[in-house]
């Protein structure tokens, strides 16, 4: 496995961007992703969700922030930027392991702790499956996607602030 300067990984709360969402979507992993919206599809995706659609409140996005900056310093990966979103969560982190072993960590870990907070029911589904993993080759797009976590807003840590 090669391992990069870094990754920026994107990944979902449960039931946010399904499969036809009018934002881009891919029917696989790697795979194409169409340009327009394709209703029946995302109509289907719908009725099929097993739960409502979670997103995440002020307290949830804090909870989940701080577990990122616990996790990320107890595996000893460097992390760089996060924002957390009601429906969504962007990570630029410097690892040892495949990027998505750290979404299955973070996810995990989230979720412990949203349990622990009393924040999440004890057996909701919270995460959509899999999730964005770009590999960060050189200096350059580290900087630009520390530069578009921050610009991203929402519940946010970067690397240096307090």
């Amino acid at each position: 496995m090669r391992i990069p300067l870094g990754y920026h990984l994107t990944f979902h709360p449960y039931g946010t961007w399904l499969p036809g969402d009018d934002r881009g979507w891919s029917a696989r992993p790697g795979g194409p992703v169409p340009l327009d919206r394709y209703p029946p599809l995302a109509t289907y995706a719908r009725e099929r969700l097993l739960g409502p659609p979670v997103f995440f409140d002020d307290r949830q996005r804090a909870v989940i922030t701080s577990t990122i900056v616990e996790v990320c310093a107890y595996r000893q990966w460097l992390l760089h930027a996060a924002a957390v979103h009601p429906d969504h969560i962007h990570v630029v982190v410097t690892a040892d392991v495949a990027p998505e072993w750290v979404v299955n960590s973070l996810k995990s870990w989230s979720t412990r702790r949203l349990r622990e907070a009393g924040s999440v029911d004890a057996l909701a589904k919270i995460w959509a499956r899999h999730g964005s993993t770009r590999y960060l080759d050189d200096e350059r797009r580290v900087v630009v996607a520390i530069e578009y976590v921050v610009r991203q807003g929402g519940t946010r840590y970067r690397s240096g602030e307090s």
